[in-house]
């Protein structure tokens, strides 16, 4: 079986780094893993290859290189016999000893650190003992021999670019096989109960076209969608694994919205050229990947979401391609004043592609395949679409329980005490898939709605960037990318001087009625010029991203990985 220590004692000396494992297996060669301080070089039990990839001192930026380490986990539970965590707690280690940069990059590698810690909250997911990027059906066509690394998805391996130093070694250096060191992590939610059936929760975010959610909206020059998330149900009893997937993802064109003071900020379609080349790129992966699509957008039929699910339709009839089923359902309308029953009507009108598309099942040797997917969303992927998600999960976790017998013929989920923490454990997906996408868990009241607007507009630039930076979309370069806007401080100095002014306006007392009338003119006329300016420069006073980012750049191709999936099926 493959495995990662699970444990490691960590030795820090001012010349170098060993992690050494906690307990030794006789049955394995002991191995330490050996990073140098002077120049960043990685080796196996300190010996050093001739070709191993080292850290220059004099390149740009890679002189101020960090490790992150896991320093806390708490156990989420046991699927099968093996252990899944979610991270607590992590460090940040300088590799280097001497740092020969500027004050300037001193005070940029403090920002640079403050984006890794604040990205480090998200919602971390590993086993040192199972591949947990995949879902059970994606899991059947990997070697289960191979190290974890090898076996992940590097859609939802979201440390890889972090560790692409050991993974380099690895491949290159037969001698240098650090395999046991290399940990995938995933990043989104996880749940596991366990009653007289086990019940798992996965939900894993797509790393590509990742990030903040007014930064990062539709689609990518590589068939990417923001805020993509795979979404898996497992029922484990004990004979049978039933898996059951589902995804979510931004609609796939390219539209943005341009963040202001305005708490919707205006959205903008943009209609390029490749739009419909890449639109059906991005549908084919899914085909590639899961199968048949049914494509459910929940968006307003009406209003600013209009022409955006306009040309959502437009697009699936032009791919005209029988593998895609396009529906949409004006959530936000079928459903007012609290009327969740109307659901129902979505799920009738594709009752029998459900039907058809079944779920993953595992008995012993034999295994029937879930033959599509759905894939569903709203403007941000988040609340609504997760209401209908949890609908789709609820329906196939009664069929599975009804074979299993725990369920009668004409009894529903409601009847369990289980429904109770089912839809506990949904609720928590939705707050946690939310959280990382737009900052706050899911709107139930106008304190989250302020609060996230917040977040939006004045702290999701500098997170933005953290995606980035951890994700290996920007690279550190010597020159600083956190270039001050030098209109800032007129625009502070100016609104100053308006309030002021204002403030006078109002405050002194008026002898007679022209006196007021003048300082009334005089107050309209500086509350005017303040408005025109707060929406003229609107765009310079909420947080945008500062990093600069190449059109394209990644550590890794996604197409790889489809093309060997494609030949082992």
């Amino acid at each position: 079986m493959s495995f990662c220590y699970n444990s490691l004692h960590l030795f820090k000396s001012q010349y170098s780094y060993t992690f050494e494992p906690t307990t030794a297996d006789a049955s394995l060669q002991r191995e330490s893993l050996v990073i140098r301080r002077n120049d960043g070089n990685v080796s196996l039990n300190g010996i050093l290859s001739l070709t191993s990839p080292t850290v220059s001192n004099s390149g740009p930026g890679r002189t101020r290189n960090h490790l992150i380490i896991i320093t806390g986990k708490t156990k989420i539970g046991n699927y099968q016999e093996h252990e899944i965590f979610k991270i607590q707690g992590v460090e940040l280690l300088p590799i280097n000893r001497n740092y020969n940069i500027t004050e300037s990059q001193k005070q940029d590698d403090a920002k640079y650190l403050e984006m890794v810690h604040k990205l480090m909250e998200l919602d971390y997911y590993f086993s040192y003992t199972k591949d947990i990027t995949r879902s059970v059906q994606s899991g059947l066509y990997v070697n289960k021999s191979a190290p974890l690394w090898q076996q992940a998805d590097d859609r939802f391996y979201w440390n890889r670019y972090l560790q692409t130093q050991l993974i380099e070694l690895t491949e290159h250096e037969p001698d240098q096989n650090l395999s046991r060191f290399i940990l995938p992590v995933i990043c989104g939610f996880c749940h596991i109960s366990e009653l007289n059936f086990t019940y798992i929760l996965i939900s894993r975010r797509n790393k590509y076209r990742s990030g903040a959610r007014y930064h990062c909206r539709g689609i990518d020059e590589q068939a990417n969608v923001a805020n993509f998330v795979e979404t898996e149900q497992i029922l484990v009893t004990r004979d049978a694994i039933r898996s059951y997937v589902q995804t979510r993802g931004s609609i796939p064109l390219f539209w943005r919205q341009e963040v202001g003071l305005k708490y919707k900020p205006k959205l903008v379609l943009d209609n390029r050229s490749e739009t419909e080349n890449l639109f059906r790129q991005h549908f084919n992966k899914l085909f590639q990947q899961y199968g048949p699509q049914i494509a459910i957008n929940l968006i307003n039929k009406d209003g600013y979401e209009k022409p955006l699910g306009d040309e959502f339709e437009r697009q699936a009839f032009l791919m005209n391609d029988e593998r895609l089923k396009y529906i949409h359902f004006d959530f936000h309308h079928e459903c007012r004043k609290m009327q969740w029953h109307n659901i129902s009507k979505l799920i009738q009108s594709i009752e029998q592609d459900l039907i058809t598309q079944s779920y993953c099942k595992i008995v012993g040797d034999k295994v029937s395949r879930q033959l599509s997917t759905t894939r569903t969303n709203c403007i941000d992927c988040l609340d609504r679409t997760n209401v209908v998600q949890s609908i789709l999960a609820k329906r196939m976790l009664e069929i599975q329980l009804r074979e299993e017998g725990v369920l009668s013929d004409i009894d529903g989920l409601e009847t369990l005490e289980f429904y109770k923490k089912f839809q506990n454990v949904w609720s928590d997906n939705a707050d946690a898939i939310s959280t990382q996408y737009s900052g706050t868990g899911v709107v139930q009241d106008v304190g989250i709605s302020i609060t996230r607007y917040v977040k939006n507009h004045y702290l999701d630039g500098f997170r933005q960037d953290g995606f980035d930076l951890i994700l290996g979309i920007y690279s550190i370069e010597q020159t600083s990318p956190f270039i001050k806007k030098p209109q800032d401080t007129l625009y502070t100095v100016f609104f100053g001087l308006l309030v002021t002014l204002i403030t006078i306006i109002f405050t002194l007392q008026s002898q007679t009625f022209y006196q007021f009338l003048i300082r009334f003119v005089l107050a309209v006329g500086a509350i005017y010029m303040c408005s025109r300016l707060l929406n003229d420069h609107q765009h310079d006073l909420v947080s945008l991203p500062q990093l600069i980012k190449p059109k394209v750049k990644r550590e890794y191709s996604a197409v790889d990985q489809w093309q060997n999936t494609l030949k082992q099926l």
